[in-house]
């Protein structure tokens, strides 16, 4: 039997959905009311059963683009697993004070630092160095999404059995692993002394420019 062919309107939802994979957006802004986007968009594209026709489309299309663009979920990973170990040292310099932008590591030029705020510290009207203070993005949240890959299962916690008191308690995840992420995570909050950074958190130094 013929695969069912995509009308102007599921035409339309294709294309929306690919912009920031919100199916209910998608929906609305194709012509579908709101009820209908609210209750039936999230089938159309979690499974094959709703709407085959449309599911196959969207799945072709995401394809499409992964190798038109190189970006798949290989790459995802190793981003966020190159964002997760980045050394804070590398924009520092030997004196422990932050390296000119210029000087920093593509990595954390790319995304690791959500905000940078650089002050002159005048005396007299006189310059007398500059405050560098920079805010680097959650890494903790990257570890997560890493355990939470579909290839890595770190995080595929099971509600299967109950605790001695009666409690659900979650299971698949061995003392080892729980340690190993543990280390991780406390590497990335704080293994870099008192300067590294994690989260919210923010470091700063100053720059002498006497």
């Amino acid at each position: 039997m013929a695969q069912k062919k995509l009308d102007p309107r599921e035409r339309r939802f294709v294309a929306e959905y690919l912009i920031d994979l919100d199916p209910r957006r998608a929906a609305v802004d194709s012509g579908y009311s709101a009820t209908t986007a609210a209750t039936k968009a999230y089938q159309w594209v979690s499974n094959g059963k709703a709407k085959p026709h449309v599911f196959e489309a969207v799945e072709k299309a995401k394809a499409k683009r992964a190798a038109r663009t190189e970006i798949d979920a290989d790459w995802v990973l190793r981003r966020l697993g190159d964002e997760a170990i980045a050394d804070i040292g590398d924009i520092l310099d030997e004196g422990g004070a932050i390296r000119p932008v210029s000087e920093w590591p593509l990595i954390w030029r790319q995304g690791l630092v959500s905000d940078l705020d650089i002050r002159e510290e005048m005396i007299e009207g006189q310059s007398v160095g500059r405050v560098v203070k920079v805010k680097v993005s959650d890494r903790i949240k990257r570890v997560e999404l890493i355990g939470k890959h579909v290839s890595v299962g770190a995080f595929s916690n099971v509600l299967d059995h109950k605790s001695s008191d009666g409690s659900m308690t979650p299971g698949g995840m061995s003392d080892d692993l729980k340690a190993a992420l543990d280390a991780i995570a406390d590497k990335i909050s704080g293994g870099s002394g008192a300067s590294e950074m994690a989260g919210d958190s923010e470091a700063s130094a100053d720059r002498a420019e006497r």
